[in-house]
């Protein structure tokens, strides 16, 4: 009888040591998956967030494998979804960035806040001016330091980033739950749209001049 196989993309925090991702792989290799891609995120502290695509049998279920990692102590699955056509957050961020650059002048936010979404796998995303962030928190917080800053505010995480450290015009807040921390990449790739989005508007404003 032939089986449909599926793919799961698997959010795991493991120790940031020697031979950790290998505890983890040897773990997801025992419950009968297969292993398609890994992403390798970085974060602060002594422990690190990896996404792994695995390849299973239709009626495998996440459950049991987070129950031996744990077990094991091998690592944590923080988060589990099924792989669609279009899962892969940076080339849904990067569609959102075509858009951007070819879009009317007035979509490039909406835009930069679909791929904000996409590359920090949040779950709301807001484009603030300086006026209106420093009304924030966390947005206040990120303008008084200079500089990106994460921060937990009821049951989830905001992501603060600044457009330019040193000039900044608009802040980017980003949320999402409380157990998927922000990786030291995702924050790499949230301050580089702004980035873009930045340098696309002031080029904007310069031709029309």
């Amino acid at each position: 009888m032939l089986r449909l196989m599926v793919a799961y993309r698997l959010r795991i925090e493991l120790p940031d040591r020697p031979g950790a991702l290998a505890g983890v792989t040897s773990e997801i290799a025992t419950s009968h998956a297969n292993i398609l891609a890994i992403e390798v995120h970085e974060v602060d502290g002594d422990t690190a967030i990896d996404e792994i695509v695995v390849e299973v049998d239709e009626r495998w279920t996440p459950g049991p494998l987070a129950a031996s990692l744990a077990a094991s102590g091998a690592g944590a699955v923080l988060s589990s979804r099924q792989v669609t056509a279009s899962d892969d957050p940076v080339a849904g961020a990067l569609d959102a960035v075509v858009a951007m650059v070819g879009g009317d002048p007035e979509a490039v936010d909406a835009e930069c806040s679909t791929a904000l979404l996409a590359l920090a796998l949040g779950s709301s995303a807001r484009l603030l001016d300086i006026d209106n962030a420093v009304l924030h928190p966390a947005g206040r917080l990120a303008v008084d330091r200079r500089g990106t800053i994460v921060t937990q505010e009821g049951d989830g995480w905001t992501l603060a980033a600044l457009d330019d450290p040193k000039d900044p015009h608009t802040v980017a807040l980003v949320t999402r739950p409380l157990d998927m921390r922000y990786s030291a990449t995702e924050v790499s790739r949230v301050e580089a749209l702004l980035r873009i989005r930045r340098s696309l508007l002031i080029g904007r404003a310069t031709a029309a001049t």
